[in-house]
């Protein structure tokens, strides 16, 4: 929860009844009153609006098009018109540029009584601007720039932005220089180059059926059984998250599908309108993820798909932390989508994750 769900209203028109299910007793006065604060949000005839506009879903990197005299606003009320916004800055999409960020974390996590100065916000801006995070070395296979490989922050940093849907920089190809080995390599780090390769192309390639998940309304593909690969959803060239169609319900936070989580509140959601296509009309999740800024039954547990970039550094994973190492990242995708990798497999996927 980390107070994520502090001061986040549902709009008025919401299609969601969210009722206390298990596990707040014991858990802490910051959940307990999360929870309060977001059934008084559910309660209110008037409540604050949900940060976009639930018929408008832009794609990070776009700029606006909306007809002249319409606005885009966050949920402080932010005009972004104009402007290049996201929908992968945060796990529930609450906030579409980094100025809008910026200022919902000073407000809710910092408690400021008011936002942030104009220069101030400028000088944030201009800092997340220039950060470009990935793994530098590895303590076995080295430097992840050398011998053609391009990992790294530098050449993330020296990139162009690139089309949607790019192949040439998907997440791996960078190391693809590796599956063949340089010459004085030790046995250790040829095998470890090796594996990383190996993991790519498995990545990229070995498909499997993708059922029972949904993506943000409106796109295609993905709502019905799909067979594809890794690289179907996480398809931004270079750093690997899917900005495309933004948000993802792959079953971490909502029964049956997620992992046990007797540490974190349980809640009750019932559709008051259409029910959700795999859940049904009653629904059990930890985290009803997009569905507390969009307000739609359909999008309950769908998480953004975040960067894939510096993965090594920043355990435990997933939007609840479930899975504690990169090998239990893949045992998740493993069983959620009875994929069948062979332990070798797995192996060459974690040697990949390690390296970006």
């Amino acid at each position: 929860m980390h107070g994520r769900y502090h001061d986040l209203c549902l709009p008025p028109r919401h299609d969601l009844d969210l009722r206390q299910q298990a596990g707040l007793n014991g858990v802490g006065d910051e959940i307990r009153e999360a929870f309060l604060e977001i059934k008084r949000c559910l309660d209110a005839d008037d409540g604050p609006r949900a940060i976009l506009d639930t018929d408008y879903q832009p794609t990070a990197g776009r700029v606006s098009e909306r007809d002249h005299g319409s606005q885009d606003r966050t949920r402080r009320g932010e005009v972004t018109m104009g402007k290049r916004v996201s929908g992968s800055l945060l796990a529930d999409a609450r906030s579409l540029t980094l100025e809008a960020q910026a200022q919902d974390a000073a407000i809710s996590h910092l408690q400021f009584q008011g936002a942030l100065p104009t220069d101030t916000l400028s000088t944030i801006v201009e800092f997340e601007s220039r950060v470009y995070a990935s793994q530098q070395s590895s303590a076995i296979g080295g430097l992840l720039d050398q011998d053609g490989a391009m990992g790294g922050p530098q050449q993330l940093a020296d990139s162009s932005s690139e089309p949607l849907g790019s192949r040439e920089h998907q997440v791996g190809n960078q190391f693809a220089a590796w599956e063949e080995a340089a010459d004085g390599l030790s046995e250790q780090r040829r095998a470890y180059r090796a594996s990383v390769a190996r993991g790519a192309r498995i990545f990229q390639d070995k498909t499997f059926l993708i059922t029972d998940s949904l993506r943000v309304k409106g796109t295609t593909g993905f709502n019905k059984p799909v067979r594809s690969s890794c690289a179907f959803c996480h398809a931004m060239p270079q750093v690997g998250s899917d900005v495309v169609h933004g948000q993802v319900d792959i079953g971490t936070t909502t029964v049956p599908f997620a992992d046990p989580q007797p540490h974190l509140p349980l809640f009750r959601i019932r559709c008051l309108k259409d029910p959700h296509p795999f859940y049904g009309r009653t629904i059990l999740t930890h985290d009803p993820g997009y569905a507390l800024t969009s307000g739609r039954c359909e999008d309950i547990g769908k998480i953004t798909v975040q960067s894939m970039r510096g993965l090594a550094a920043r355990a435990p994973y997933f939007s609840n932390g479930t899975a504690q190492s990169l090998r239990a990242i893949i045992d998740y995708f493993d069983r959620r989508y009875q994929i069948g990798y062979t332990a070798q497999e797995k192996q060459d996927l974690v040697a990949l994750l390690s390296a970006l």
